[in-house]
């Protein structure tokens, strides 16, 4: 555009405007060396180490699109409930890891992915040692 065009423009340029991030994007989670990292969106970080997990489950609501609808949830003794949502940054890797497990159960993870209600689906339980 020559100097007398952006002179002489009529036409006014406005900055693009962006979406706001989907809730997930506010969260990461990361598996490293046998320790799994939650940091919340206020930044406070818990860490879990994989040997101390007993169960993982999927939580569904009905608060979708507008809060996460689907959080992964794991108890243990250790450390009590630690949850974040399915999504967030660093799911994908970590889903990777604990779909590993023996006895994961991936058609609980297919129902879960298809609720929009509120419920629970139990996706691995530790075995006990006798």
């Amino acid at each position: 555009m020559s100097f007398f065009n952006k002179l002489f423009k009529t036409t006014r340029e406005t900055p693009q405007q962006t979406e706001p991030l989907p809730p997930e994007e506010y969260w990461e989670v990361q598996i490293t060396n046998g320790i799994l990292t939650v940091i919340d969106p206020d930044l406070r970080m818990l860490n879990i180490k994989l040997a101390d997990i007993l169960t993982i489950s999927i939580y569904t609501t009905d608060q979708g699109p507008w809060l996460p609808d689907a959080w992964l949830a794991f108890t243990g003794n250790s450390f009590g409930y630690v949850a974040f949502p399915v999504g967030c940054k660093g799911y994908d890797d970590t889903y990777n890891v604990i779909s590993k497990f023996k006895g994961f159960d991936f058609k609980q993870v297919i129902s879960a992915m298809s609720s929009v209600t509120n419920a629970e689906f139990l996706l691995w339980t530790k075995v006990a040692k006798i």
